[in-house]
Order: C-alpha cells, then structure tokens, then sequence
C-alpha cells in the first residue's frame, strides 16, 4: 500500500509548478508561507491560491479526505502518547 501511495504521489506532483514542494515542506514543518513568497518572488496571496489549487488536485487525485488522512496522527503515536500520560499521572500521585 505504501509503495502503491509513492507511486501515486510521484505521479501526482510530476511536473507540479516548482513552487508546490515549497509550500508542501513548509506546511508540513508549521511554517508560514512569507519566505516561500519572498524565495519565489511572489505575493502571499499568490502563495495563498497557489495552495487552494494543489489543495483541490490533491482531493481530486487521491480523494476529498486526504488532506484529513495525512494530518491524522498516526494510531501507533496516540498509543504512545497514552502510555507516557498514564506513567506521568502515576508518578504525580506518588509524590502527593
């Protein structure tokens, strides 16, 4: 399934408009968007459409709830958060 999805997003951003990576790598990483404006020369409402389009190609491609897919945190994570809250609840109640 994974490499499946690889081959679907090669394909997808094959011959995307340069810009795209850079406003992927920084939404991805919580960036704003003000140095992929200013490194491409363009405006922040450039950059604003520039994402509302690849947004849509996105849902077209690979369907309206991908963008809820891939911010999901993955399951494996969730169980790690819980364990490390039920550690730190114990440990609280040994020091009251």
């Amino acid at each position: 399934m994974i490499a499946a999805r690889n081959l679907d997003w090669s394909e997808f951003i094959e011959g995307r408009d340069h810009r795209f990576e850079a406003i992927l790598d920084a939404t991805a990483s919580g960036e704003t968007m003000e140095p992929v404006a200013r490194r491409y020369g363009c405006s922040l409402s450039t950059i604003s459409g520039l994402k509302r389009r690849f947004s849509a190609e996105l849902q077209e491609s690979f369907g309206e709830d991908i963008l809820l897919e891939v911010s999901r945190r993955p399951e494996w994570q969730s169980s790690i958060r819980v364990e490390r809250e039920r550690v730190a609840c114990r440990a609280d109640r040994r020091r009251h």
